[in-house]
């Protein structure tokens, strides 16, 4: 069960071709208003304006957000605004993902990232749809943690300043910072 917030569209895979038709059953927990109109006016008016493929990315973006514990609650305002945001990046089998300066959040989309403290030995498995890079929006201390990809690995990178300011993606965040910082304690 989830729950469809204000300006969803319904039906907007099935039109970008990502998944075939499907006869959901919809029911109105408030009131409210539905527009309904064709999925081919739609079409057309976004091949129109040179919008389809742009919007063909950001829907697969968002549906793979849908999918992670950190951002599957958000409206899809939300996630679309971020989705518009992220970059992916794809790293070879034991190539390390640097770090830059600032707030950094990557998603990994496929593959593993293994994250050490320092050449002692893998303290986390990050696996697809978890995340890492969260300390950089939690504490103004560089990361303790270096990065190597497990295998080829496709990433989101997400450089968003106010994704900390959603209140359960804070939350999220600080649980697995904690938890993290926890374990590199014990091998420290």
């Amino acid at each position: 069960h989830s729950q469809l917030q204000f300006g969803a569209l319904i039906g907007i895979q099935e039109l970008l071709g990502n998944v075939a038709g499907t006869r959901d059953t919809y029911r109105a927990v408030s009131h409210c208003t539905v527009i309904r109109f064709s999925s081919a006016l739609f079409k057309a008016f976004l091949e129109n304006n040179g919008l389809l493929s742009h919007m063909g990315s950001v829907m697969d973006k968002v549906e793979f957000l849908r999918k992670t514990r950190l951002f599957a609650e958000q409206t899809t305002f939300q996630l679309i605004h971020i989705a518009q945001q992220m970059e992916m990046l794809t790293v070879p089998a034991g190539g390390r993902i640097v770090i830059g300066a600032g707030q950094q959040l990557w998603l990994v989309v496929r593959g593993g990232v293994q994250l050490t403290n320092g050449g002692e030995g893998a303290v986390v498995l990050v696996e697809p749809t978890d995340f890492f890079g969260e300390e950089s929006y939690l504490t103004d201390e560089p990361s303790g943690w270096q990065s190597t990809a497990t295998c080829a690995t496709e990433l989101y990178r997400l450089e968003q300043a106010t994704i900390n300011k959603i209140p359960i993606v804070l939350w999220r965040m600080l649980e697995e910072h904690d938890k993290r910082v926890k374990q590199l304690r014990m091998v420290s």
